[in-house]
């Protein structure tokens, strides 16, 4: 076995060996990658439903609003075609609520839903297409 004796002097006078720098293989790096998008997807549905939970609640929250409010004298049926009226918009027990602006609190509910809608859309298109990507370099190895 050869040595290199220069090498040794060096490291013998306190000089550092110069070292390659390590090459991962290609299936390691896209393992890792793969690891990575999976922990964002993660991370994305997380704050998703951080961020969804209390806006479901509210939207909740104007929904009986505006059963309470809604006038006797404006019928569901009329409004919704066949059966599609809303199960929570449906005549229930609750004490109705004549003062109540049945107009306003179905405007603020139209908003909250569709931004809800919107929110939820972009959380599922961030949660595939990292799961997508973390799927695709998982079928490379």
């Amino acid at each position: 076995m050869d040595f290199d004796v220069s090498k040794l002097r060096r490291r013998a006078d306190g000089e550092q060996a110069t070292r390659r720098p390590r090459r991962h293989s290609p299936q390691l790096q896209d393992r890792r990658a793969a690891g990575v998008l999976e922990q964002q997807a993660e991370e994305f549905a997380e704050k998703a439903v951080l961020d969804l939970g209390p806006r479901r609640q509210f939207v909740t929250e104007l929904q009986q609003r505006l059963r309470r409010c809604w006038p006797p004298s404006v019928i569901t049926d009329d409004l919704f075609v066949h059966d599609d009226v809303p199960a929570w918009l449906t005549p229930s027990l609750a004490e109705h609520d004549p003062d109540g602006d049945w107009q306003s609190t179905a405007e603020q509910l139209s908003a909250s839903t569709a931004t809800c809608n919107r929110r939820l859309a972009i959380a599922r298109h961030q949660v595939e297409e990292a799961l997508t990507k973390a799927a695709e370099l998982t079928t490379k190895l």
